[in-house]
């Protein structure tokens, strides 16, 4: 459960380690308050924000994923290059099939925006993955994950490393997401 202060704390942490990295505090503000809420058409261009390099989606739960990315892809923050790392993409109960949670969200994103991903790094710990984008408005997406050898030795819980007739790939392709 979270104290009614600790989102004080934590701003307070984070632009205390900010500037004694030797960030300039007038590029750091903090936009505190549900996704929903906070992130409306021109939040971007008020804070003179300009497209990120990386965005770490820390956000665990598809509601809240599919909330930042669909307004940074609106807001032109997410562009060609941008590298996004997911912190959780199979922790939920049906991420193995990707029907709910971070992976759906960027299953979704993808078809949404013509978004075409190339994942870059697929670690042991399934629960972490990390993409970039190659291409925005593509007439075929791709959520990245085209390709994979079956059969791997990683977690065995990630769609891409089942064999082609596993019946939990079957929800995949009502979401759009063809495999390898």
């Amino acid at each position: 459960a979270f104290r009614t202060d600790s989102v004080t704390e934590t701003c307070t942490r984070v632009r205390s380690r900010f500037l004694k990295g030797g960030g300039n505090p007038a590029q750091l503000s903090f936009i505190v308050g549900f996704f929903n809420h906070t992130l409306q058409p021109g939040l971007a261009t008020q804070h003179d924000m300009r497209p990120a390099r990386f965005v770490d989606i820390d956000v665990d739960m598809y509601l809240g994923t599919y909330q930042a990315l669909d307004w940074m892809l609106a807001s032109k923050l997410i562009v060609v290059g941008t590298q996004i790392a997911y912190d959780d993409w199979c922790s939920s109960t049906h991420a193995s099939t990707m029907e709910d949670g971070e992976a759906l969200a960027h299953v979704q994103i993808a078809r949404k925006y013509g978004v075409r991903f190339r994942l870059l790094k697929h670690p042991h710990d399934f629960y972490k993955q990390w993409f970039e984008v190659l291409e925005i408005g593509a007439t075929t997406p791709a959520t990245g994950l085209e390709g994979f050898v079956y059969g791997t030795d990683y977690c065995g819980q990630c769609p891409w490393e089942r064999t082609p007739d596993d019946p939990r790939l079957q929800n995949l392709a009502a979401l759009g997401w063809e495999g390898p």
